[in-house]
């Protein structure tokens, strides 16, 4: 997908806009698509002067995997806002959803002039930036806008959505799993009642692409957001997916002891570890049911051909590294040992 013609043209007329930040932007000198994900597309904006802006488009109003929560570039902008004070994530400038100008709603946010580094660099400097989040105390403004996490009942609900998607191929080598198994995702639930529990706003996403480094860690991509247990975070970065995907391996074992000492700030953390590990076979789960689900709703819609292709491309590389029988069977089989 190419909006760089709709951006130059709409940024050409910025002073007409109503919006005070639009009409005292400079001239626009050149527009760089940044990278999709698999609901938004980024582009970085760089003005005469040299200011730099990313614009975010939100092109797929899907729920997200984790909380069910409807992604919203609107909730994303006004929790942006909240957290601007803290310096842990861009600063909202501006949010559309009108769709007068584009085909889809967008933000203006900071642009992160970040350092080269991965996470895998520094992961005590990461968790110092998830930590500082998870501190924030919420005030009556913030419980406005931040969505509430998923409780037990909504993940069953969740489950059952997706099975619903994914019905037509419920025969498949891999779907019927989830069909037969759906009553052991639901006993596993209540094995881990405390992760339903929390206060804290939680990111939901730390995937090792939304950190950036400029003299401290910065988290992008808030769509995800919500209040609820912590824990969520911790246990989300011991995933080796997630760096599977990224960086093209595994977390060692010491990464991730480094990961739960920083974090618990305590060297006795093999009672932490097991609490925290729980919550995996449930991740995993989620995510081989979703990226099903994903992969049987984007042939619904009616996406530009380029866009369709890069998704599936996505989601394929996504099946390709984890959704596999063996994998979604031991992932099961550690819910039912669990149970037993």
């Amino acid at each position: 997908m190419n909006l760089n013609k709709q951006i130059e043209q709409y940024f050409a007329k910025a002073n007409l806009h109503k919006n005070s930040f639009l009409r005292t932007l400079p001239e626009l000198k050149k527009v760089d698509e940044l990278g999709k994900g698999l609901a938004n597309i980024n582009y970085l904006l760089t003005f005469n002067n040299g200011k730099k802006i990313l614009m975010r488009f939100n092109f797929w109003k899907d729920k997200e995997w984790c909380t069910g929560n409807t992604i919203s570039i609107k909730n994303e902008y006004q929790v942006l806002r909240y957290l601007e004070k803290y310096k842990i994530a861009p600063k909202a400038y501006f949010v559309d959803t009108s769709k007068k100008y584009f085909p889809f709603e967008f933000l203006l946010e900071e642009y992160i002039s970040h350092e080269n580094l991965q996470v895998d660099s520094d992961f005590v400097g990461v968790i110092e930036t998830i930590k500082k989040l998870h501190e924030i105390k919420i005030t009556d403004d913030g419980r406005k806008i931040l969505n509430v996490d998923a409780s037990k009942k909504k993940k069953v609900e969740l489950y059952k959505q997706k099975l619903e998607s994914i019905y037509a191929k419920r025969n498949g080598a891999i779907e019927k799993i989830f069909f037969e198994k759906e009553n052991i995702y639901k006993q596993y639930l209540n094995t881990i009642e405390e992760a339903f529990i929390g206060d804290s706003i939680i990111h939901h996403d730390p995937f090792p692409e939304n950190f950036l480094y400029k003299k401290h860690w910065y988290l992008i991509d808030w769509q995800t957001t919500a209040v609820g247990n912590p824990i969520h975070d911790v246990a989300y970065l011991l995933m080796d997916f997630i760096y599977q995907f990224t960086l093209g391996r595994k977390l060692t074992d010491t990464e991730k002891t480094t990961i739960l000492k920083t974090y618990f700030k305590t060297e006795n953390i093999l009672e932490i570890k097991k609490k925290v590990e729980k919550l995996l076979p449930l991740y995993y789960i989620d995510l081989f049911l979703f990226l099903l689900y994903k992969e049987n709703e984007l042939t619904k819609q009616n996406f530009p051909k380029s866009l369709h292709s890069f998704l599936a491309k996505r989601l394929q590389l996504g099946r390709d590294i984890i959704l596999k029988k063996k994998e979604i069977l031991f992932w099961f089989s550690k819910m039912e040992k669990e149970l037993n």
